[in-house]
């Protein structure tokens, strides 16, 4: 769970049916959720994400770059899903 603020989604505040259901609407190519999957999703701590903006990518005398990765600050998790989704598409 990924959330922007500090609490989890209010839609985990329902039952386990109610969740199940509102899984299954917003990723109907995924099928109902098992009410066990959804238990283990309510026990979760949700990660918090978080934007930092540079006012630059250089130094004063340009003698540095950041580019790629370097250029701003991402978790190594945030593109794990993207990264495994490609490997997968090679194997």
């Amino acid at each position: 769970i990924l959330s922007w603020n500090d609490s989890p989604p209010s839609f985990l505040e329902d039952d386990d049916e109610a969740i199940a259901q509102h899984l299954q609407q917003d990723f109907p190519s995924f099928g109902a959720p098992a009410l066990e999957s959804v238990a283990q999703l309510r026990q979760q701590r949700p990660s918090k994400a978080t934007t930092v903006r540079a006012n630059r990518y250089h130094d004063l005398e340009g003698r540095a770059l950041l580019l790629g990765d370097a250029a701003h600050s991402t978790g190594g998790t945030l593109g794990q899903g993207a990264n495994s989704a490609l490997t997968d598409a090679v194997v």
